[in-house]
């Protein structure tokens, strides 16, 4: 893992190791993210963005993440005319 965050550019990579794995901090999936985020096009859509912070995955570091209210329910952003979780 250490190798992976060096070669994705991380600046403490062993840092970000030992707090995810010591820490119990998500700090690979924040990573992750991150780097999802910044390699985006300019004209992505704030609904691009939603979607991709609201539940993702990265096989390389084996994480996943889902965005939950305070509650630990899960967040679902639903496209425009999308048909789910009417008439439940």
């Amino acid at each position: 893992m250490i190798d992976r965050l060096t070669s994705d550019g991380a600046g403490d990579a062993e840092s970000i190791v030992r707090r995810d794995l010591a820490g119990g901090v998500p700090a690979l999936a924040a990573h992750a993210i991150a780097t999802r985020l910044a390699g985006l096009p300019d004209d992505t859509t704030p609904t691009r963005v939603a979607e991709l912070l609201a539940e993702g995955r990265d096989e390389a570091f084996g994480v996943r993440w889902r965005l939950v209210d305070g509650d630990g329910r899960r967040i679902v952003i639903e496209r425009k005319g999308s048909r789910r979780g009417q008439g439940s």
